[in-house]
């Protein structure tokens, strides 16, 4: 909907609010709301007043893949109460490993025989997204540096147990870095942020998915590979963190170096093809990450001083 501006004293410009959302509220003359500037965007909403979300779904499979599907999306979402039909105690066994390996603040409340109720019980803050964000990175460099370590031949350690672990909290940063793009909107432009956070997920799914067929001790190229995944991760963090908009050209000549001259060659002669395979997509995925975080940054400027900090 659209309002003018009316002017109110010397410098000031006021616009009416929907007469509808003020009742739906019970909002009268005193009443605090807050009022949020994300780039061309400004959000007002009621202070303190939230309603609750909430989403029905059934669990039809006993797929563990399709169970984390079903209940992580409403969870990005932005859904605050989960109805949840199941058909088997697996099914239910399987929703409370999700609960407690992929969410953040999400329990269930309430169970029946074949029904449940999920709920967050503990609302993240949206200003936690980069703390959590910066967790997300350190736990792929963590991942990576584990695989390397097994393509090295290193034996004296139990490396499943181990990257099953980093990929639930993998997991669990992402899922919950989305939530807050859905709910908290503490960022600008967030669909960039949004594929951004999948490109590095994704990146570091090609490394989970690695670590499972190592069987051989690599050459020394493939562990220059390994190399240049945490070259790539590392040079998108500062893009992000550091705002290094510069980052973008050393990933281009990574990118470029990759597919014209170490992977043509490593493919053709060498016998792990297939640890070059992983490795590749890993690299490639983390380089595509580079173009909506260079969009999101460009988009920034506006809202950004000099210093990096919120006009």
């Amino acid at each position: 909907m659209n309002r003018k501006l009316v002017r109110q004293g010397t410098s000031t410009l006021m616009i009416s609010l929907p007469a509808a959302w003020i009742k739906h509220f019970h909002l009268t003359k005193g009443c605090e709301v807050d009022v949020n500037w994300y780039g061309n965007d400004l959000s007002i909403s009621a202070k303190g007043i939230k309603e609750k979300k909430e989403y029905h779904l059934k669990l039809e499979s006993n797929l563990d893949s399709v169970i984390r599907t079903l209940i992580s999306n409403p969870y990005r979402e932005g859904y605050d109460i989960i109805h949840i039909t199941f058909d088997s105690e697996s099914q239910y066994a399987l929703l409370q490993k999700t609960l407690s390996t992929r969410l953040i603040g999400f329990e269930i409340i309430k169970r029946e025989k074949n029904h449940c109720i999920v709920e967050n019980v503990t609302e993240p803050s949206g200003d936690q997204f980069d703390n959590i964000l910066r967790k997300q990175f350190l736990t792929i460099r963590e991942g990576i540096g584990l695989v390397r370590n097994r393509l090295e031949g290193k034996k004296d350690f139990n490396f499943d147990d181990a990257i099953e672990e980093i990929a639930a909290r993998t997991h669990k940063y992402d899922n919950f870095c989305r939530r807050s793009l859905i709910k908290q909107q503490t960022k600008n432009h967030p669909e960039m942020l949004w594929a951004f956070l999948s490109h590095i997920q994704h990146g570091f799914r090609e490394i989970y998915f690695l670590n499972s067929i190592i069987k051989d001790k690599a050459d020394e190229r493939v562990l220059m590979l390994c190399n240049d995944a945490l070259k790539t991760i590392s040079l998108i963090e500062e893009m992000y963190f550091e705002r290094k908009v510069e980052n973008m050209i050393e990933l281009h000549k990574i990118e470029r170096s990759l597919l014209h001259d170490k992977v043509v060659q490593l493919l053709t002669s060498n016998s792990q093809g297939a640890y070059v395979h992983f490795l590749l997509n890993s690299i490639r995925t983390f380089y595509l990450a580079n173009s909506p975080i260079f969009g999101y940054l460009i988009s920034a400027q506006q809202s950004f001083g000099p210093s990096g900090k919120w006009k």
